[in-house]
């Protein structure tokens, strides 16, 4: 629109419900943001978990139960 243009009360209106829509949107999409990085978090502890009880579970002796037969 040209500056010098007038904007109906109309045009007002719609504006700010499209404007109204647009910050619901944009906080919806920020609380689903939130929720994907401390799910990326989680995982990523968990996965070190993992990661540290395989790593200790190479290291367990095995018994041999050929040896205790002889």
């Amino acid at each position: 629109m040209p500056p010098n243009a007038t904007v109906t009360r109309r045009e007002l209106d719609r504006l700010a419900a499209r404007n109204a829509k647009l910050r619901r949107r944009d906080q919806e999409l920020n609380d689903q943001l939130k929720l994907a990085v401390a799910q990326i978090q989680f995982l990523a502890l968990r996965a070190a978990q993992l990661e540290e009880a395989s790593e200790a579970g190479t290291k367990v002796a095995h018994i041999n139960h050929d040896r205790r037969r002889g």
